[in-house]
């Protein structure tokens, strides 16, 4: 079986060299944001291709734009198929920068507004006042212009920033007043308190509405905004010359080729997982950067600090001054049955295959999952084949066996549970025993069972919240086989039912707890829990 020729299988899958790194990038955008990434990676020395972030012609393609086909592939190595009209190109980068504009949604139906030839978004508006064209003629001596912003609560400082710009244009009109109805100021953006006081300082009247927003009411085709001051407390009523309604700012869907490289179903519509663990532009495919809206982040400057960091990480990358975030765990190919369970399971993307499955060290992480997961256990970590999912090669397996006897078994992820452990350890220290783990992922139902059967009186289980791990999945995969033995499951060589039912053992002594470094109470809480379950029993 191992020896049959499985290349027939992928006839075009080109092997991959974690000694080749591309020194070329791959930037998905359509405005000035992926413009600007373009300059700075270039005056690095880098090769770069800048295409579009739409993802088809019939609908927004024009016959300029470079849309994006298929990637795959590893930091170093992404092979891209790049379409402009009915010509494809072939690829390989050693980056991947997603820097999407944003999608802005006009708020009219939200406030019960149509879009008429007076009522404007701010996008609109903002291009009609910077193209110097003329505003609607006014109906009386003042022009009253009235804007609102976000009076729902869920608008952006960018989007404030917009409104702040075109008031700054306008103050230049003689007899203009312009009125802001908003809910929330979003004045956390550079320098937007300072502008938002000036405009004040300038006469722009701004209502802000804790409850009892505005309404609107259309006579003989005039827009009449309803409202209660909410200061005075008295009713007013303003029929301006023009209305100027905010947008809903959200990210594009990524092309579906892109967002498969960082597990779509956890991660849509932004590339990054929920996982705080991917800070600033990072994603969990090494190699593959999330910039402005592609990961939520709207703000003018703010995006541009993500340019500075995919610069900075590209630095890193080129330097080989990337931290050793794990050991790198190597496949026995006369093991491996082809079966392909990493490659599904791999949450960084480091797993591919040709004759059989091979891991790139560029891209691991070393969290351990895909040993935990392979079947024919083929996988491992060639300094430590036994311990490997035991934090650092100084431990002695055989020897924490031996400590198990009448105590709690600890198995802590070394990025939160063990972290909160180091705070309450003087408490309980002497009833337990610990045992630190790159991530609970890596923990095999055997490692539990075998905790037991020396003479744990219980095991514990701690590893992230969910969507706090930093293998994105790996504290659910952990849970899923804590509750298997909890409930039994069967030996698929031996066919025997295996748990703890099978060694007579109470179910209720395991037990999995999702913690983090900051919340150490809720491992003590689980500890004291676990062990009044005990005298219990």
């Amino acid at each position: 079986m191992n020896s049959r020729n499985t290349k027939s299988i992928f006839l075009n899958k080109p092997e991959f060299s974690d000694d080749r790194l591309d020194r070329s990038a791959l930037i998905i955008g359509d405005d000035w944001v992926g413009e600007e990434i373009a300059i700075r990676l270039s005056l690095m020395g880098l090769e770069v291709t800048l295409v579009s972030g739409l993802t088809d012609y019939e609908n927004h393609g024009s016959e300029t734009d470079l849309l994006l086909d298929s990637l795959d592939g590893r930091v170093g190595q992404f092979r891209a198929t790049i379409v402009k009209q009915d010509q494809s190109l072939n690829k390989d980068f050693g980056f991947v920068v997603a820097a999407q504009s944003a999608i802005k949604e006009a708020r009219f139906n939200a406030y019960g507004l149509k879009k008429v030839p007076r009522v404007f978004s701010i996008s609109e508006f903002e291009q009609l006042v910077e193209k110097g064209d003329p505003l609607p003629e006014r109906k009386n001596e003042w022009y009253h212009a009235a804007f609102i912003d976000d009076l729902t609560g869920d608008s952006s400082p960018e989007t404030f920033r917009q409104f702040l710009a075109v008031l700054e244009r306008l103050k230049a009109i003689e007899k203009l007043q312009p009125y802001v109805f908003t809910r929330y100021l979003k004045v956390a953006g550079f320098g937007l308190e300072k502008r938002y006081r000036e405009l004040r300082r300038q006469g722009v009247i701004f209502f802000k509405f804790d409850d009892g927003a505005p309404t609107f009411k259309n006579e003989s085709g005039l827009w009449k905004i309803c409202f209660t001051d909410p200061l005075l407390k008295r009713d007013f009523e303003l029929t301006p010359d023009i209305i100027v309604v905010d947008e809903k700012l959200s990210p594009q869907t990524p092309p579906g080729c892109l967002n498969r490289l960082v597990w779509s179903e956890i991660s849509t519509p932004y590339l990054q997982s929920e996982s705080p663990r991917f800070t600033g532009v990072l994603t969990s495919r090494v190699g593959l950067f999330a910039v402005g809206p592609s990961r939520g982040v709207f703000d003018r400057n703010m995006i541009l600090q993500d340019v500075d960091g995919v610069e900075l990480e590209i630095r890193k990358i080129l330097a080989k001054t990337m931290p050793a975030l794990g050991r790198i765990p190597v496949v026995d190919k006369s093991k491996c049955a082809f079966c392909l369970t990493c490659v599904r399971l791999c949450p960084h993307g480091a797993i591919t295959f040709f004759d059989r499955a091979e891991i790139s060290k560029s891209s691991c992480l070393g969290c351990g999952i895909c040993i935990a997961e392979c079947p024919m256990k083929a996988i491992s970590y060639v300094n430590n084949p036994e311990n490997h999912f035991i934090v650092g090669l100084h431990h002695d397996e055989s020897k924490i066996l031996s400590e198990y006897t009448g105590k709690i078994a600890l198995f802590l992820c070394s990025r939160s549970a063990a972290q909160a452990f180091k705070s309450i350890q003087f408490i309980v220290d002497e009833d337990v025993v610990v045992v630190e783990v790159n991530c609970a992922g890596s923990i095999e139902s055997h490692h539990i069972l075998k905790a037991f059967k020396s003479g744990a009186k219980a095991v514990l289980v701690g590893g992230c919240f969910r969507g706090n791990c930093a293998s994105v999945y790996g504290n659910i995969l952990c849970e899923n086989r804590v509750d298997l033995v909890g409930s039994g499951f069967e030996n698929p060589v031996s066919e025997k039912k295996q748990g703890l039912s099978s060694l007579g053992i109470n179910p209720e002594r395991i037990r999995f707890v999702p913690t983090a470094s900051n919340t150490p109470n809720i491992l003590l809480k689980a500890i004291s829990d676990i062990k009044r379950k005990i005298k219990g029993l």
